[in-house]
């Protein structure tokens, strides 16, 4: 069309005509203010947190145009929960991450039951995603973190069990979908020297929508943990005086450091 022109302007230059406008693409350069991260007790409760109620924002912009799947990295606490909500700031904060909040992703105050705490940086998010996932169907604890000092373990689990755990006397539970990462968890209790259970509920439900819905959940609980749950900050409603010597019941055995499994009958 004759009476059509094409004009190139620079990206920082707003222009606003009924002529046909292309603009040049953007090579932007991303830099990160995070240059490195200390692996101490902060990071591993911060970590086990995220695993239970954390994820990274996908930005499909800024994957098309510069290969970086996420943007944002997010975690989540109750707006009520006053002593959490301290927690997660001050584990941020020691740890030299920069933050911001809102509440829930829209930011609306009355409607969101939660306070989100979020760090936007894609080349971060990148580090994060390649180490632990992203979303609930894909988070993983990294062969490098499991091999980490069981002090450093016990950090990771109470960040699990303060974010999607459960206490109630001498018992702890934790509930998930991912049933890779649960076995994972059940993991960690076995190398401290806990005696963990796993099993499976099939969760049925209806969304406001009205679609009925079945979610598998896989769940660990454990008994006498005490150890455990001294870092949680949900360690205030475990029952030491509840603890039992399981004795000979028990399904695990430890004798000079290697786990025996007892089974009931040997089939020949």
């Amino acid at each position: 069309n004759p009476k059509e022109q094409t004009r190139w302007y620079k990206l920082d230059y707003k222009y606003s005509s009924d002529d046909k406008v292309f603009y040049k693409t953007s090579h932007r350069k991303f830099t990160s203010k995070i240059n490195h991260i200390n692996i101490n007790d902060d990071f591993m409760y911060l970590l086990g947190y995220w695993l239970g109620d954390g994820w990274l924002n996908k930005n499909t912009r800024y994957e098309k145009q510069y290969g970086l799947k996420y943007s944002r990295w997010d975690i989540c606490v109750d707006k009520k929960n006053q002593p959490f909500i301290d927690k997660i700031k001050n584990v941020l904060s020691n740890l030299g991450l920069d933050y911001e909040t809102s509440y829930g992703l829209k930011n609306d105050k009355k409607q969101s039951s939660t306070l989100n705490f979020y760090i936007k940086d894609p080349l971060f998010c990148e580090w994060w995603y390649d180490n632990f996932g992203a979303h609930c169907d894909d988070k993983r604890i990294p062969e490098w973190v499991l091999e980490l000092p069981q002090n450093k373990l016990k950090h990771l689990l109470a960040g699990i069990i303060d974010s999607d755990g459960c206490i109630y006397k001498n018992i702890i539970e934790i509930s998930l979908v991912n049933e890779n990462l649960i076995h994972q968890i059940f993991d960690l209790f076995i190398c401290l020297k806990q005696l963990p259970n796993i099993g499976y509920q099939l969760k049925k439900g209806v969304t406001p929508s009205g679609k009925y819905y079945e979610t598998m959940m896989h769940i660990i609980t454990v008994f006498n943990c005490d150890e455990i749950v001294a870092n949680c900050l949900k360690s205030s409603r475990y029952d030491k005086t509840q603890n039992k010597n399981f004795g000979n019941n028990s399904k695990f055995m430890y004798e000079n450091d290697d786990l025996y499994y007892r089974i009931e009958k040997i089939k020949k």
